[in-house]
């Protein structure tokens, strides 16, 4: 029992360091990663018309702003699927919905996502491997705020000093002026849009009043959330609400009419809206108040911040090979070349111009191999590997590489010329030979002398031909296929290293219970 028991603990071991060995060295963990400019202290506050207000204290929450960060990534921050950073709101501000956003690079590719909560002074941008070996990288984040000021009248909420509630006050037009537009945030779905509007906020008598609600740009009604109430404003409330008789409601697109029935009590109508698009800087909306017996109309408006943005941009590395005649240096047109990861992946193809150029764009900073797969017209292949290193500072790397000509052409082409001489001066000393005669039979011993002479000279063509495709053309591959890989030598992985430590794990485990035997 005892040597059963010292064997279970010997495995027990083994897959204590083998899973030790897959925690450590199976993968990088996620960390937190340094960018700077993303504090509270390098935000900047624009409020709707884009004017700067970062230093005011007191910033209402009835209006919508946008917090602006432009943040930086050190070349030496290596950045891992997984990894996270924060961003910090300053203190006048705060998010009135919970925000999401993809942050996407320069080329339309996911970099990452940024996060935010309601309410939240801190947001969470979690990147992917996109921006990994990237160079000079800098990060641009825009989200959409309120206020954290809470005001105790705004505008047209509070009744004027000198109305009289119900209607008494002898200036319906002026009074019928006073309309109030909000708008919030679903608390539950951020996608959605509550709008409110009070028209006749002082219960003046109006003939036949009609509201006209007009929403901006990125929302659209969502149907069936109408409601129109009739009732009394006081002090910033609506109260005493009942349904609206006998109101119509009509949709054009953007733009809700609601007709109601002459009345001096205060109307009420709210809906719900849904983004669209999360393209917008602010969602706006705006309604207004006309009457039969009112020479103006009443007008406010409301606007609510856009949602989370994020994009990022970077360096990006270049690489050009360039193709010259290996003695003239004469640049060569038709090359094309493979490039390849320094652990042999495949990346891109690209082929010589007629400046002898060929460009490999959007690199990551790091190894590169170059290698030629197809040789310009009448050159033969070089098929050296050619190291290139794509550096944090230069951002870029040159390479030239060289071809000679296929000789083989030009002795096969002499060799042609020299068989088909043989032959010509065969046939002519032949004639000069013979008396030239109209009889068959004189004639048919030149017939046959020619077609042997070209029969040799066909034959050296041949050879000559045969000569030059062995010699000199190697068989072609895919470069898609790129089978020559398998000749380049093997780096090593992480999964031969692990089986290394395993079998040492198991050699000592095993010289261990020898020993113990022995004694």
């Amino acid at each position: 029992m005892k040597r059963f028991r010292k064997i279970g603990a010997l495995f027990a071991a083994v897959i204590l360091c083998l899973a030790t060995f897959v925690t450590t060295w199976g993968g990088a963990k996620a960390s937190s990663v340094s960018v700077g400019g993303l504090g509270a202290a390098n935000a900047t506050v624009y409020d709707a018309s884009g004017k700067d207000v970062t230093g005011q204290t007191t910033l209402s929450r009835y209006q919508a702003y946008t917090v602006k960060y432009h943040g930086s990534i050190a070349d030496s921050a290596q950045i891992n699927d997984g990894d996270t950073t924060t961003f910090t709101l300053p203190d006048n501000v705060q998010v009135a919905n919970a925000q999401n956003c993809n942050i996407y690079d320069q080329n339309g590719n996911v970099a990452g996502t940024a996060t935010i909560a309601a309410g939240a002074k801190t947001g969470t941008i979690t990147f992917n491997n996109d921006l990994h070996g990237k160079l000079n990288r800098s990060i641009t984040l825009s989200v959409g705020v309120v206020g954290t000021t809470t005001e105790t009248t705004n505008n047209s909420n509070a009744p004027s000093p000198s109305t009289v509630a119900n209607g008494s006050d002898t200036n319906p037009a002026t009074l019928a002026a006073a309309i109030n537009k909000v708008g919030w945030f679903d608390k539950d779905d951020s996608s959605i849009i509550h709008w409110d509007v009070v028209a006749n906020l002082h219960n003046a008598d109006l003939k036949d009043p009609v509201i006209t609600d007009n929403m901006g740009p990125g929302m659209e009604l969502v149907p069936g959330s109408v409601k129109v109430q009739e009732g009394y404003y006081d002090n910033g409330t609506f109260t005493g609400a009942i349904s609206a008789p006998n109101a119509k409601v009509t949709t054009n697109g953007s733009q809700i009419t609601i007709n109601v029935p002459s009345t001096n009590l205060a109307i009420h109508v709210s809906y719900e809206a849904k983004i669209t698009s999360k393209s917008e800087t602010n969602y706006k909306n705006n309604a207004t108040i006309s009457a039969a017996n009112l020479s103006q109309t009443g007008t406010d408006s409301a606007m609510l911040p856009g949602e989370l943005r994020g994009n990022v941009v970077f360096d990006e590395g270049e690489l050009t090979v360039q193709k010259v005649d290996a003695t003239t240096k004469k640049p060569l047109a038709g090359a094309k070349f493979a490039l390849f990861t320094k652990d042999h992946q495949i990346i891109d193809e690209e082929t010589t111009g007629a400046d002898g150029l060929a460009h490999f764009t959007k690199l990551d900073s790091g190894d590169y191999l170059v290698k030629e797969v197809t040789a310009p017209s009448g050159y033969t292949i070089n098929n050296k590997l050619y190291p290139v290193n794509i550096s944090d500072t230069t951002k870029s790397g040159t390479v030239t590489v060289t071809d000679t000509p296929d000789n083989s052409a030009q002795s096969s082409s002499l060799s042609s010329a020299k068989a088909e001489k043989a032959s010509s001066s065969s046939v002519s000393g032949h004639f000069s030979n013979k008396k030239v005669s109209s009889s068959a039979q004189t004639f048919a011993p030149v017939k046959s002398a020619h077609s042997s002479a070209s029969s040799v000279a066909s034959s050296a063509n041949a050879k000559a031909h045969t000569g030059r495709v062995i010699a000199k053309q190697p068989a072609k591959q895919s470069s898609k296929q790129a089978s020559w890989l398998k000749q380049l030598p093997d780096t090593g992985d992480m999964i031969a290293g692990g089986l290394v430590v395993i079998g040492v794990i198991v050699l000592a485990g095993a010289g261990f219970l020898l020993l113990r035997k022995r004694h």
